[in-house]
């Protein structure tokens, strides 16, 4: 969003996720050392992984591995086996869901048993699932939305009930994140004398304040969200809410 006026997010910035798996590793978890496992060759996997060693190491924490996760490999039993001697609190993992999977089944396949949290990422597609098995059962991410939670927004609510009776599905985090985005190009036409009038819409849609969507509270500033976090859980396969971080 940064020297781009008409752009606009409804998602968080990766430095704020980053910041949010620090802090749930130090003050949830009670972490004092962490490993990160990570893809130096992606932007996602390096903005978060520098985010977390920034706020990680702000809450007094240290890092004494750091080991790669290259996009596109099989094989991390020589990665994990290094974290696995460091024996560290819990390990921060900002990759997707194919390699996550593959460290969760090879990590208990070498005992490497400790608490991991990672990026939206890592659990967004089924294959995360599918593969990793009862291995990722316990894995923690932060995430936009949970249709779990106890609480929901009534825009939420109606959202779930229309989502399921069309899809026969669970909701999920992109359709919950592109129905807030939809959503808030609408509220803002509506506020526009003329709905085709891009200046006032983008005008309008960066003036987005309180917004309250499927996700949550929604703010713009300059672009960029202000919103809460959604930590999830896997457990027996799924992911479920745990807690929300607010900014």
């Amino acid at each position: 969003t940064r020297n781009h006026p008409y752009v606009s997010r409804v998602c968080f910035s990766d430095s704020f996720q980053g910041v949010v798996g620090a802090n749930l590793a130090s003050r949830d978890l009670k972490a004092k050392t962490a490993a990160i496992v990570f893809d130096s060759s992606n932007d996602y996997s390096v903005g978060l992984a520098k985010a977390f060693r920034t706020q990680f190491l702000k809450n007094g924490g240290t890092i004494p591995i750091e080991v790669q996760a290259p996009g596109g490999s099989k094989d991390f039993k020589a990665q994990l086996a290094s974290v696995k001697a460091k024996n560290v609190d819990m390990i921060y993992m900002p990759i997707y869901y194919t390699e996550g999977a593959l460290i969760a089944v090879q990590s208990k396949q070498l005992g490497l048993n400790k608490p991991v949290v990672g990026g939206d990422g890592l659990a967004a597609d089924q294959v995360f699932f599918d593969v990793g098995k009862d291995a990722v059962n316990g894995y923690m991410t932060t995430d936009y939305y949970s249709p779990n939670a106890k609480e929901q927004t009534p825009a939420g609510e109606t959202f779930i009930k229309a989502w399921e009776a069309k899809y026969q599905q669970p909701t999920h985090t992109w359709g919950a994140m592109a129905a807030d985005a939809y959503n808030v190009i609408v509220n803002a036409m509506n506020q526009c004398s003329d709905p085709h009038d891009r200046v006032c819409v983008n005008e309008k849609i960066r003036a987005t304040k309180d917004f309250q969507g499927v996700t949550g509270t929604l703010t713009l500033q300059n672009g960029d969200a202000i919103r809460s976090a959604v930590i999830n859980e896997v457990k027996d396969g799924k992911l479920a809410f745990r807690t929300v971080v607010n900014p």
